[in-house]
Formats: C-alpha cells, sequence, structure tokens
C-alpha cells in the first residue's frame, strides 16, 4: 500500500490544476478512497481512480466539488445531525448531482 501511495502521491502533482483547480491533496484522498472501496488492487485501479477524478473534476469545479460531495457524505449522517444534510432541498440536490456525476465517472472509467 505504501507503494501505490507514492506512486499516486508522485503522478498527481502534474494534474493538479489541470481541472478546475483541483489541489493534489483532494485528488490523492480521494483515488485512495476509491482504492479502498474496490475488492481489486494494484496499479490497475490506480489508473481507473485517477481516471474518475479526473472527470468528475472536468464537470465540477473545486468549490462545487467540495460542496456536493460533503452534501452527499452528509446524508447518510444518522441522528439529528444529519438533518442538514437531509432536510433542505438545495441540499439533498447537490447532493444526488454529485451521486450523478461519481456514478457516471466511475462507469466511463470502468471502475466497479
Amino acid at each position: 500500500m505504501k507503494k501505490i501511495v507514492f506512486f499516486v502521491a508522485a503522478m498527481l502533482p502534474a494534474l493538479a490544476f489541470a481541472h478546475q483547480g483541483y489541489p493534489t491533496v483532494d485528488r490523492v484522498e480521494w483515488v485512495l478512497a476509491c482504492m479502498q472501496q474496490s475488492d481489486k488492487g494494484g496499479y490497475e485501479l490506480v489508473h481507473k481512480c485517477s481516471c474518475a477524478i479526473d472527470k468528475i473534476a472536468a464537470k465540477l469545479k473545486h468549490d462545487d466539488y467540495i460542496e456536493y460531495s460533503t452534501a452527499a457524505r452528509g446524508q447518510t449522517m444518522r441522528g439529528e445531525r444529519g438533518n442538514e444534510f437531509r432536510d433542505p432541498e438545495t441540499v439533498k440536490g447537490a447532493g444526488a448531482k454529485y451521486k450523478k456525476i461519481q456514478a457516471e465517472a466511475r462507469e466511463q472509467c470502468f471502475l466497479e
């Protein structure tokens, strides 16, 4: 896993601002989370996950990515704390839009 982290960290600086000004750290975090969600690992998965964040970055400005992805994650929060993410229509819409864009990116990059 350390080799993969090093590889991803070494690979992404060139792309840091290629699409909508996404900082390297946000790209690396997304790729690592993507890789952890998959049953299959390895070199090929680095490319697929990197492809997916590039697709997301092409469709969302970085500020929108932060807002929409936070809304999507917050909607799974249980209890009263999650009400702020589940109840307002604008937040619901932001979360739904992010989930759609993410699903499209995963499909385009052959992520299961």
